[in-house]
């Protein structure tokens, strides 16, 4: 129903409830692991899955929060177009909430292992790729806001 949506666009920010739906491992897809050794640890030292943003839990469930571009009616459909998302192209989404700043950001929030923001790698792309990218881009099969 489109009056769900109703006042969305006074909001800057979402936050997307969202289903863990293409993990091919059926291992990991279907077995809890209590523990899990995440990247900013150097993938050597476990610690608990609750204490993590792992995949791997024992609901198959992600939270992330997104930057609201626009909302545009197309027909009898709705298109939220967001940006920063961390999701996979097809992914359920189970529930949008607004991001409301003043309960949302906490100030003096400890953020265990990862209190800074990890170093950014460089990413070289090879001709291919670029040509690629480009290709999708004039066939309108990629947005520009996408490319960097």
């Amino acid at each position: 129903d489109l009056l769900a949506f109703e006042g969305i666009e006074q909001f800057s920010h979402l936050w997307l409830i969202w289903q863990f739906h293409d993990n091919k491992n059926q291992e990991t897809a279907t077995k809890f692991r209590p523990q899990v050794r995440p990247p900013r640890l150097g993938g050597n030292e476990k610690i608990g899955v609750f204490a993590t943003r792992s995949m791997y839990r024992p609901a198959p469930i992600g939270l992330s929060v997104v930057r609201l571009n626009k909302v545009e009616k197309v027909g009898k459909s709705l298109r939220v177009y967001v940006t920063g998302s961390d999701l996979l192209n097809g992914t359920p989404i189970l529930d949008i909430k607004p991001y409301i700043q003043y309960s949302d950001a906490i100030v003096d929030a400890q953020s265990g292992y990862a209190q800074a923001e990890p170093e950014r790698k460089s990413v070289l792309w090879s001709e291919n790729a670029l040509s690629t990218q480009q290709s999708l881009f004039k066939n309108k099969e990629i947005n520009a806001q996408y490319l960097d």
